[in-house]
């Protein structure tokens, strides 16, 4: 009978846990058969969410379309402000070189202007003094005997017909050579290749050149050597004659209706090109060498 209870008692242990089993199945067949009634509504409302989202991820896309357009419209208006903030520093720098540029020209010709007036004084005194030295026809006469151009009586020239000795031509020489040297040391003036050497009957011309000297004054001896000399002798002559049109030249830029009679081109003078004169003795004839020198002292009158 004991053992029948044991039996029975785990018996119904057994059944009990087992009801137990069943009604856990029921309750989860249960829940399976509430969750199936519940999918349609739980998937409707996926396929709404999705829907938004895909809604949501369109316009996300169409406005990260126009942050890009709105990004490279900045950018391009960046590119644009670069281009012009360039352009804009090349016309500073233009205006800024134009500016020196003006500055330096406005400054030359301001020195120029000073320079001018500067001129104009010095010429301006140059020309008082030049008026004032009309005491020099006093002191050195030039006027003519003849077919001869003299000064303070002393005749420039031979003749043929009618021989001046060279101690008289030298001494007008001497005293041509004085006033030209005294004119030009009164208006300021220098001499560009050659300076006068007055030095009476024995002047000479100087050449700045090289310092050499060339006489001034001539002799009837006729030797090897004196011919080597006239040549000396002609280069002085014109020399002197060059330095007499420098001079001229120099007034005539101080007054322009100053104007001296002959031309000069290089060892020749005259009124006009068809009419010029050599101021050569050497190969000269006598008459024609007598005329140069009336020219030359004309000039210098």
């Amino acid at each position: 009978a004991e053992c029948a209870d044991l039996l029975l008692a785990e018996l119904a242990r057994r059944t009990q846990e087992e009801e137990q089993e069943a009604r856990r199945y029921e309750a989860f067949l249960a829940g399976l058969e509430q969750e199936a009634a519940a999918a349609p509504a739980l998937e409707a409302a996926l396929a709404a969410e999705q829907q938004a989202l895909a809604a949501d991820e369109a316009a996300l896309q169409a406005l990260l379309g126009q942050l890009e357009a709105q990004r490279m419209q900045a950018h391009a208006e960046a590119a644009a402000l670069a281009l012009r903030a360039k352009e804009t520093d090349l016309l500073e720098e233009r205006y800024w070189r134009a500016c020196n540029e003006f500055q330096v020209r406005l400054e030359e010709y301001e020195e120029e202007k000073r320079a001018v007036v500067r001129q104009t004084q010095y010429a301006q005194e140059q020309l008082e003094a030049l008026q004032r030295t009309n005491v020099y026809n006093d002191t050195f006469y030039i006027w003519h005997d003849g077919h001869f151009a003299t000064i303070n009586g002393l005749r420039l020239g031979s003749l043929p017909s009618m021989q001046v000795e060279w101690h008289e031509i030298n001494a007008a020489w001497g005293q041509a050579a004085l006033l030209l040297h005294t004119l030009g040391r009164k208006v300021g003036f220098r001499f560009s290749a050659f300076r006068v050497l007055p030095l009476g009957s024995q002047s000479r011309m100087e050449r700045l050149a090289d310092r050499a000297t060339y006489e001034l004054y001539g002799s009837r001896e006729i030797t090897f050597g004196k011919l080597f000399w006239f040549k000396r002798f002609d280069t002085a002559m014109v020399a002197f004659m060059q330095c007499v049109d420098e001079l001229c030249l120099h007034l005539r830029h101080l007054d322009a209706a100053f104007e001296h009679p002959y031309r000069c081109e290089r060892d020749r003078l005259g009124p006009d090109r068809a009419h010029m004169l050599s101021v050569k003795k050497q190969f000269n004839s006598d008459e024609e060498w007598t005329k140069a020198m009336k020219y030359v002292l004309t000039n210098l009158k």
